[in-house]
C-alpha cells in the first residue's frame, strides 16, 4: 500500500508520496522503500502522475510506462486534465503488449486475490458461529455457512453496476473463456471447502462479476493525474483505477474528478489516496472508522430505546401497540439523523473549514510542507502501531504551478548524481527524445 496526498488551490497543486510497497509471494511478505510513485507526465508541461497500490500493470512496470508515453507524446500540450488523462488511458489500453497469457494470468490474480478475501469471511463466519454455538459445527452446518458466505458476496456483485466497456458482456462468458485460471483459483482457495454445486454456481456468478462490475481487486492500480492543460487557469485532477486487460478490454473506472475554480467552496482541496485515515482525523478531528461506530452505536441505542418504552407503557390491542412502535422508532430515527447533521455541521466549521481557508491562500512551498507532513503523519502512525508497515521511506514532494511547470521540492535518486555528470548532462541537454531520468 501506500500514502499520497494531493493538494490543490488556485495556483498550485502540491503532491506528495511515501516510498513503500509490499511485494507478497507464496512464502513471504516483504517491504521495500525505495519506489518512485510520483512522476512528470510531461517533460514540457506542468502535468504530473501518481500511482498507488500495485506498481505494475500486465507486469510492466508503471515507471516504464510513464517514461514510454512522455516519449511518445514529446511535447503535446492538451487543453485539460480531463485529456492528459485520457491520452494515458488510451495508450495503456491500445498502444501496450498485452498478449492472451498475460490477460490469463491476470484473470487468475484478480480471482485468486478476491477468493482469499472470501475465504477468509467464510473462516470468520464459521468461527462465529462455532463460539456462539460452544462446540464444534456438524459436517452439514459448515456446508450452509459457507454456502450462505458465498450467496451473500454473490448477491452484494449483484447489485454492482457494470462498468462501461463491458456492458454487453455476459459474465458467465468471461468464466467460460477463463476456465483454466477460474478452476486453479478455486483449488487454490476453496479446496478443502464444503462446496455444493449451488455453492458453486454462486462462485461462477461471483468471478463473472467481479471483472465485468465496478468492484476493483486488491491488485488493482490507482493512477492520479494532476496539474494544468493549455486553457486552464486553475489546478485540476482526474483520479482512475485500472485492473488491466482482461478478454482484450481494459478494465477502468474513474474514481474522481477535481478542479479548483473562482467560487468560495471551490478554491482549494486536499485529497488522500490509498492510506488516507491520518488525512480524515487531521481534517474531521475524529478517526472515519470510530465515527461510523458512533453513529452506529447512536441509531442502535435509540431503536433499542423506544422499543424498550413501548414494550413497556404502549396500551391497546397487537395491532396498535405494534402501529405505535413503528411511530416510535421513525421519530428516533428522525431525531438521530438531525443529531448527526448537526455533528456534521460542527466538525465542517470548527475543523474542516479554517483549514480548508487557510489553504486557499497557502503559498507553493507551505503547500509542499502540509503534503509531505500529512504523508508522514500517516507513516509515524504505521511505523509505531502493530499495523504492517505499508507507508515508509522518503516521500518524494513535487508543486505544479501554471507559470513555473513541475517543481521537485525533494526527489530520491538510486545513485549520487555526483558520481554519474554523464545523467545530468544528458537529463538536461538533451532533445526531445530524453527519457533516461528517473523521474
Amino acid at each position: 500500500m501506500t500514502a499520497e496526498i494531493a493538494i490543490l488551490n488556485r495556483s498550485a497543486v502540491a503532491l506528495a508520496a511515501d516510498s513503500a510497497v509490499t511485494v507478497e509471494t507464496y512464502t513471504a511478505t516483504k517491504t521495500y522503500h525505495t519506489v518512485n510513485k510520483l512522476f512528470t507526465l510531461s517533460k514540457y508541461h506542468p502535468v504530473g502522475v501518481m500511482i498507488y497500490n500495485n506498481a505494475d500493470f500486465m507486469d510492466i512496470p508503471w515507471e516504464t510506462i510513464i517514461k514510454l508515453f512522455r516519449k511518445k507524446i514529446k511535447d503535446e500540450e492538451y487543453s485539460t486534465i480531463k485529456e492528459y488523462s485520457n491520452r494515458l488511458i488510451r495508450f495503456i489500453e491500445n498502444e501496450l503488449p498485452s498478449p492472451d497469457k498475460r490477460q490469463i494470468d491476470r484473470v487468475y490474480g484478480i480471482w485468486s486475490s478476491h477468493f482469499e478475501i472470501l475465504d477468509i469471511k467464510i473462516t470468520h463466519a464459521l468461527r462465529g458461529k462455532r463460539q456462539q454455538k460452544g462446540q464444534a459445527l456438524s459436517q452439514a452446518e459448515v456446508r450452509d455457512i459457507t454456502k450462505a458466505t458465498i450467496k451473500k458476496e454473490r448477491d452484494r456483485l449483484s447489485k454492482r453496476k457494470y462498468l462501461e466497456e463491458f456492458k454487453e458482456v455476459n459474465p458467465e462468458q468471461i468464466v467460460q473463456k477463463y476456465e483454466k485460471p477460474f478452476k486453479a483459483a478455486l483449488e487454490d482457495h476453496f479446496r478443502q471447502r464444503k462446496i455444493t454445486n449451488k455453492t458453486l454456481d454462486y462462485l461462477r456468478e461471483i468471478a463473472g462479476y467481479i471483472i465485468v462490475k465496478n468492484d476493483f481487486s486488491p491488485v488493482m492500480s490507482g493512477v492520479v493525474v494532476a496539474g494544468f492543460g493549455k486553457d486552464e487557469y486553475f489546478p485540476s485532477l482526474q483520479h482512475f483505477e485500472t485492473d488491466g486487460i482482461v478478454d482484450g478490454k481494459l478494465v477502468i473506472q474513474e474514481r474522481g474528478y477535481e478542479d479548483i475554480s473562482r467560487e468560495p467552496n471551490e478554491r482549494a482541496t486536499i485529497i488522500p489516496f490509498a492510506q488516507g485515515e491520518m488525512v480524515a482525523r487531521f481534517m474531521d478531528g475524529i478517526d472515519p472508522e470510530y465515527l461510523a461506530l458512533l453513529e452506529r452505536s447512536v441509531v442502535g441505542l435509540m431503536t433499542r430505546f423506544s422499543d424498550f418504552l413501548m414494550d413497556k407503557h404502549a396500551t391497546g390491542s397487537a395491532q396498535s401497540k405494534a402501529a405505535k412502535k413503528r411511530g416510535a422508532r421513525q421519530a428516533a430515527e428522525l431525531m438521530v439523523g438531525d443529531l448527526l447533521q448537526k455533528h456534521e455541521a460542527y466538525r465542517q466549521r470548527e475543523y474542516v473549514q479554517p483549514v480548508m481557508h487557510a489553504v486557499q491562500i497557502l503559498p507553493r512551498e507551505e503547500m509542499a510542507e502540509m503534503a509531505e507532513a500529512l504523508v508522514s503523519l500517516t507513516s509515524l502512525k504505521r511505523r509505531i502501531s502493530l499495523d504492517a508497515d505499508t507507508v515508509g521511506g522518503p516521500i518524494d514532494v513535487a508543486v505544479i504551478s501554471k507559470g513555473d511547470g513541475f517543481i521537485w521540492i525533494k526527489r530520491k535518486h538510486y545513485f549520487d548524481p555526483e558520481l554519474n555528470p554523464h545523467f545530468l548532462r544528458k537529463y538536461f541537454h538533451e532533445g526531445p527524445e530524453r527519457e533516461n531520468d528517473d523521474g
